[in-house]
């Protein structure tokens, strides 16, 4: 199982409002992107360059994201996994992916 842990570096297209709050002024992000397809799913759709994701080699873009830290993605909004998939930087998420070949893996 490899946990992709959270720099405290922004991607560029990020906002003001998803840069943190006083209760965490700095916020850290794995550096994918998710759409959430009518049957709930959520699927990868963007790796940001240079992210943890992308460095890591461990996702791709098009696998479906079940679980993140062992809570279950389907059918939650993308502004719920997008909240689950941030942290404080230094902190690590694991992932469980199913690939478009149907294989399920944890990351």
């Amino acid at each position: 199982m490899t946990y992709l842990t959270l720099p405290d570096d922004k991607d560029e297209e990020m906002s003001d409002k998803e840069q943190g709050s006083p209760d965490m002024p700095t916020k850290g992000w794995i550096g994918l992107k998710t759409v959430r397809l009518n049957d709930g799913i959520h699927r990868v759709i963007r790796l940001a360059l240079g992210s943890s994701s992308a460095t890591s080699g461990d996702i791709q873009i098009g696998e479906e994201i079940t679980l993140v830290d062992e809570i279950e993605a389907s059918n939650l909004p993308t502004e719920s996994v997008e909240i689950l998939l941030s942290g404080s930087p230094g902190s690590s998420v694991c992932l469980h992916l199913i690939s478009l070949g149907g294989v399920g893996r944890d990351v």
